[in-house]
């Protein structure tokens, strides 16, 4: 019994650790494939992470990691967007996102929800998603358009001020 216990976890452990967890922008996709050719270089590499045991979590409205679960989920250090290839309010949103971010010089991570790799690769920092758009700047998350390009720079501005 032990021994299936020990062959189990192992094998979990295995399957965690090479189950592309380390993933550049070419390999996953990460690019806004609207733009084709000529998209900017927005998007952030996700790194590798050792985020040990976790529950996943559901991200279902706004709120916030506590600092230890954040970093064991390697989220302390990113501004990531989730959203939707399919969902309008989302594509009307990204480019005041984007303008922010470009703004405060940060790279952030996009996730198109509609692609199975990029959800993969999202689960991959333990958390799921109720809706689209959902943002999260380091530690915070936040479901739904933030609002304005403006908008968006005060949360940038909140989430550099704790770095």
């Amino acid at each position: 019994m032990i021994r299936r216990q020990f062959i189990g976890i192992s094998a979990c452990i295995f399957l965690f650790l090479y189950s592309g967890c380390i993933v550049d922008k070419g390999s996953a996709g990460l690019t806004d494939s609207r733009l084709g050719d000529n998209a900017p270089d927005y998007i952030g590499k996700v790194t590798t992470c050792d985020p040990g045991t976790f529950e996943n979590i559901l991200i279902s409205k706004t709120g916030s990691l506590e600092v230890q679960d954040c970093r064991a989920r390697c989220l302390a250090d990113k501004v990531i967007m989730l959203m939707s290839s399919s969902c309008e309010h989302c594509i009307e949103t990204e480019p005041d996102f984007l303008a922010a971010c470009e703004e405060r010089g940060i790279t952030p991570i996009i996730f198109d929800m509609d692609d199975p790799e990029q959800v993969s690769t999202m689960e991959s920092f333990g958390i799921s998603i109720y809706g689209t758009p959902t943002f999260i700047f380091g530690c915070d998350y936040y479901l739904g358009d933030l609002g304005s390009e403006e908008d968006y720079l005060a949360f940038i501005d909140r989430y550099l001020s704790r770095q």
